[in-house]
């Protein structure tokens, strides 16, 4: 029991650690069309990555986590996914 018990909590921490490095390289490529680097710049693409960006955080780890098992399947991949998408 232990060693099962072992095996799903490293599982459950690399599926957090997985998540949140997708998540962090998703947010920085994300975050440089989102932003305006100086006051002339006319960042035709704030608005559109700006919706993307408040899509995606609205949306619950939950729900996504469902529509992902439906997409890739039940198992770590699709709650890892679904981590990264909502931390993103």
């Amino acid at each position: 029991f232990l060693l099962k018990l072992l095996r799903a909590g490293f599982e459950t921490l690399a599926m957090s650690a997985l998540g949140t490095l997708l998540a962090a390289i998703a947010g920085i490529l994300l975050a440089l069309p989102a932003s305006r680097s100086h006051a002339a710049d006319p960042a035709y693409w704030r608005a559109p990555t700006r919706l993307v960006l408040n899509a995606l955080r609205s949306i619950p780890e939950l729900v996504w986590a469902a529509l992902l098992i439906i997409a890739a399947g039940l198992g770590p991949f699709a709650g890892t996914l679904a981590l990264a998408m909502h931390t993103t």
